[in-house]
């Protein structure tokens, strides 16, 4: 819970948090709310589901409705952060001095870092931000990116949304030995999302101290990753207001692989495998749950062969989104299909409807918070071998 930059607006890192938030938690588990990646698949395994056992969870609800909550802090104590060790070359940047969120306030800002010419060729594996005022992080996005100066990346900012670039494609760690190859025409973008709106606080407030960005670069991995996006157009987003509604857009895999270099290149090779790792839901307030469909080419006649439900995520909540990592990378076909499809609530059910909705209005497509959207960023992996050839 906001350790790391994640999309957290509850700090839970020590019992003083938990305490003062006892209710929350208590509500949250019982309706299995929290933790909050439980996905639903046809038998598909992820690295980083977070789920509770029965008897785990029924341990929590008995201890934080007991009276024990105030005469012991061992239950629910939470281990300090272990940052870890950048592996291979390190490189540093500093930003965010004199940034100032008003009291409930929130903000987004876009910065532009210049990866050095000796870490071109190379692959990026690591990505850490540190800093006294990372608390008020909500989340943070990495794009390698073709965007190649401040200036330029002041065109794609948009203070209600953060960054919008034209090679809209996010940076995903899934271990295994895996980076990001820095070709000779990118450079990092991240995109940080600040806020208070949980902060009791009534002061504004001014970082006097930068975040310090650091990066680990590796000459040599096992695994390539490379990334895409699905993307329901926005037109076709449209919520009236008191119903609940659904979108949905299939891609062909052919589709997806054109817009990224590395995609293209497989192409041309037939023989090579298409290797989805990772992928994750991007909706906004009123999204409610997304699920990620694997449509099997009508050209394959094996026997074994029917579309699969890759992931099903029943608990949306765009306060709090996680990437489904896969133990196993699936094998797809270039010939093959992926559909998702958003389901969105702008009833009088939904507290976010009340809360931000009061003119009653209807929620059509767009970047902006208070828009809607339905997207699915993925993550490919290709071994090292392959990305030789």
């Amino acid at each position: 819970h906001n350790t790391a930059g994640k999309a957290s607006q509850l700090p839970l890192t020590s019992y003083e948090h938990y305490r003062a938030n006892a209710k929350n938690i208590y509500k949250w588990v019982k309706n299995k709310k929290m933790p909050p990646f439980d996905p639903e698949s046809d038998d598909f395994k992820y690295i980083n589901k977070e789920y509770l056992q029965g008897s785990e969870r029924e341990k929590i609800l008995e201890f934080l409705g007991s009276p024990k909550l105030g005469n012991t802090d061992e239950f629910l104590r939470m281990p300090k952060e272990n940052i870890g060790k950048i592996a291979g070359d390190k490189y540093s940047f500093n930003f965010g001095k004199g940034i100032t969120i008003p009291p409930r306030g929130f903000l987004y800002r876009c910065y532009f870092f210049k990866i050095p010419k000796k870490a071109k060729g190379k692959f990026l594996t690591q990505l850490q931000i540190n800093g006294e005022y990372k608390k008020y992080i909500h989340h943070n996005i990495y794009h390698i990116s073709s965007v190649s100066s401040n200036e330029e990346l002041k065109r794609y900012f948009h203070p209600a949304a953060g960054c919008i670039l034209p090679d809209q494609n996010p940076i995903i760690g899934t271990g295994n030995n895996t980076g990001f190859f820095l070709q000779d025409d990118v450079n990092l973008v991240v995109q940080v999302h600040f806020d208070r709106t949980m902060d009791e606080s009534t002061s504004t407030i001014t970082f006097d101290k930068d975040f310090e960005l650091t990066l680990g670069v590796q000459d040599e991995v096992k695994t390539i990753a490379y990334n895409s996006v699905i993307h329901v157009p926005h037109p076709e987003v449209v919520i009236p207001y008191g119903k609940k509604t659904r979108t949905t857009v299939t891609n062909s895999i052919k589709d997806i692989l054109n817009k990224t270099k590395i995609g293209r290149m497989l192409q041309r090779r037939p023989n090579s495998k298409v290797k989805l790792k990772a992928f994750l839901f991007h909706m906004h307030l009123y999204g409610k749950a997304a699920e990620l469909v694997w449509e099997i080419s009508p050209e394959d006649s094996s026997e074994n062969r029917t579309n699969r439900l890759l992931l099903r995520e029943n608990t949306f909540d765009n306060r709090h989104q996680y990437f489904g990592i896969l133990e196993e990378a699936v094998n797809l076909s270039i010939k093959d299909f992926l559909r998702i499809s958003c389901d969105y609530d702008n009833s009088a059910e939904n507290p976010r409807t009340i809360f931000f909705n009061p003119e009653k209005k209807t929620i059509t497509g767009g970047f902006s918070s208070s828009q809607e959207m339905c997207s699915t960023y993925l993550v490919f992996e290709l071994p090292y071998s392959e990305f030789e050839k």
